[in-house]
């Protein structure tokens, strides 16, 4: 919904995602974003997520075409 950007709804909705598996023990997080998505690269590198060199393999160990492997360490 693009009347709702820029409100700081998505970075709060990802900080307090992230505090949550962090509470779990999680250690880091990964997210798969589309390499043509600048909005959710932003969004995301302002939450501490880096970009990687490794390839993004989803949970069904697919590689994702165009898209890069974003993490966050937590802990």
């Amino acid at each position: 919904m693009p009347e709702l950007r820029g409100k700081g709804y998505g970075k709060l909705l990802l900080k307090d995602s992230v505090a949550y598996l962090e509470r779990l023990g999680a250690k880091t997080v990964e997210c798969i974003i589309a390499d043509n998505n600048s909005i959710s690269m932003k969004l995301h590198s302002a939450c501490g997520f880096a970009p990687t060199k490794d390839a993004p393999v989803n949970c069904w160990n697919e590689l994702e075409e165009g898209c890069i492997l974003f993490r966050r360490n937590i802990a």
